[in-house]
């Protein structure tokens, strides 16, 4: 299973220590504070209750389990551009 993590942190050292825990575990950046990869359920609920204690105050973070057939139709959006995320690439459609 896909499983996407995304996060607001707002102190600096707190984000890079959330940063640096989703990289041990595999995961790979795909925005600013967003990654995803490939473990399972069990890995997934690790990681949320690690990061419930590294979130302070107004922080939050969000753990989403995505077939990989969905994560595959994910689009990419940029200024004035939408394209399809392929294992081999990307291509614009618009």
């Amino acid at each position: 299973m896909i499983v996407v993590v995304a996060y607001d942190i707002y102190d600096d050292s707190l984000r890079d220590k959330a940063r640096r825990m989703l990289l041990r575990y595999g995961l790979s950046r795909i925005s600013k504070s967003v990654y995803a990869g490939r473990i399972n359920w069990e890995t997934a609920k690790e990681i949320a209750q690690k990061l419930s204690w590294i979130l302070k105050g107004d922080d939050s973070a969000v753990v989403i389990p995505v077939s990989e057939r969905d994560f595959l139709r994910a689009l990419s959006v940029s200024e004035g551009v939408v394209a399809e995320r392929r294992p081999r690439g990307v291509r614009v459609v618009g």
